[in-house]
């Protein structure tokens, strides 16, 4: 994670511009607290997410090219490593599932997973029917989740709002207006070898 701080230096070129000035003072406290990210704690990635976001927001209002684009890249390293460890630590939930829980996803059905589809948990040889909304109806949080579990590659940005969804040569884009918006506005999907659509 220090590697996103080598812009430092510019820093120093403050102007009198009171845009400019709060850019790069947001910039300075960013960087003193993403210096100290635990990359394997997720309130200490999520407290750097905010320093950076806000310093982005500052430096994109004072329309500062640089440090905009050096906070964005930072932004999206740290989030991608926070959405990797929100995707074990939901793993793990799933995998710590007792029988009571077990039984009623059996009965119920599991709203976590999109309609028309089942599983089986491990361990049980009962199967489990999808209940949730359809992949493309997903939220952002809900699409990385998803496909996370199914041991596909995330990555996400906000510029343009996107998740990519990548295992092999399958790939499937969500594009949103907002990462925030309740379903994507477009979803392109790119076939493994052999599949037909």
């Amino acid at each position: 994670m220090r590697a996103i701080w080598t812009w430092v230096a510019v820093i120093g070129l403050v102007g009198c511009d009171p845009d400019e000035k709060l850019c790069h003072e947001r910039m300075t406290s960013a960087q003193a607290i993403v210096t100290q990210v635990d990359s394997k704690s997720i309130p200490s990635l999520e407290q750097s997410l905010a320093a950076v976001t806000e310093a982005h927001a500052a430096c994109a209002k004072a329309k500062l090219g640089t440090e905009r684009e050096q906070l964005l890249k930072a932004k999206n390293e740290i989030s991608a490593q926070l959405n990797l460890l929100e995707q074990r630590a939901n793993r793990k939930k799933m995998q710590a599932r007792n029988a009571d829980e077990l039984a009623r996803l059996v009965k119920s059905g599991d709203p976590a997973c999109p309609k028309g589809q089942a599983y089986k948990p491990k361990g049980s040889k009962d199967e489990v029917r999808c209940v949730g909304p359809q992949i493309a109806d997903m939220r952002a949080e809900d699409v990385k989740t998803y496909y996370a579990e199914r041991r596909f590659k995330i990555t996400s940005r906000e510029t343009p709002a996107e998740v990519r969804a990548e295992l092999g040569s399958e790939l499937y884009v969500f594009g949103y207006d907002k990462l925030s918006d309740a379903a994507p506005r477009c979803v392109t999907a790119y076939a493994a070898p052999g599949l037909s659509w």
